[in-house]
């Protein structure tokens, strides 16, 4: 089968990247690693409009931010070419796609944090955008505690009675995690210690965990 279009371009740019490295020339190796990813464009909006979250709208990053979202890939990487080490097209793509993906992670912790504030805390009453943003968080982790699609689907079902269950303060780490914070951020967040995070976090999942349980009718055996 003849090769794609797009794999020889990418194949025959990379081949000028690393040949410019080897050169030692700087200069042409960041020129080539600008049209790299120029080339890459359509692909990385395509990883864009196919990446997946429960708390956007949809679940998926919004038709009219894709674009916004690609052009932050393509700043990210813009003088990054030191860091792609592998020679072959399958190893580009593999890092246009990790980049890719961190970057709509980004775009969803900035998502979650505005409804946050718009909101107020995580300890906000219930029906308020914060509450709804963290139950739409929440609604991946559950597909982490099941253990198959049947059952996920079982979980997704009842997510939102079952967070009433979990303590306000473990829902905040749960939410956080989700999102994309560090430990250290939770920790200025909620004004408590490392370890009480992991502690949040293990006890917020356990009582996760059991609500689904207790709400499907499942048992502890």
């Amino acid at each position: 089968m003849p090769a794609h279009p797009d794999d020889t371009r990418a194949r025959v740019l990379l081949a000028m990247l690393h040949g410019a490295r080897d050169r030692g020339d700087r200069g042409e190796a960041l020129r080539a690693w600008r049209l790299i990813v120029e080339a890459e464009l359509e692909r990385v909006r395509g990883i864009v409009r196919g990446f997946r979250s429960s708390a956007l709208p949809g679940g998926r990053v919004p038709a009219a931010d894709v674009d916004d979202v690609a052009a932050d890939v393509f700043m990210r990487l813009h003088d990054k070419s030191h860091k792609l080490g592998g020679r072959s097209v399958g190893e580009l793509r593999a890092f246009m796609r990790t980049a890719t993906q961190y970057t709509c992670r980004d775009y969803v912790r900035a998502y979650v944090t505005e409804h946050q504030r718009r909101g107020g805390s995580f300890d906000a009453e219930p029906g308020s955008s914060a509450r709804a943003a963290s139950e739409l968080a929440l609604t991946r982790l559950t597909e982490q505690l099941a253990s198959d699609d049947d059952d996920a689907e079982i979980a997704r079902a009842i997510i939102h009675p079952a967070l009433a269950l979990v303590d306000d303060d473990k829902r905040g780490v749960l939410v956080m995690t989700e999102s994309g914070y560090t430990v250290e951020e939770m920790m200025e967040r909620f004004g408590i210690s490392r370890d009480n995070v992991y502690q949040r976090r293990r006890r917020g999942l356990n009582q996760l965990r059991d609500a689904i349980r207790e709400l499907s009718g499942e048992d502890d055996d």
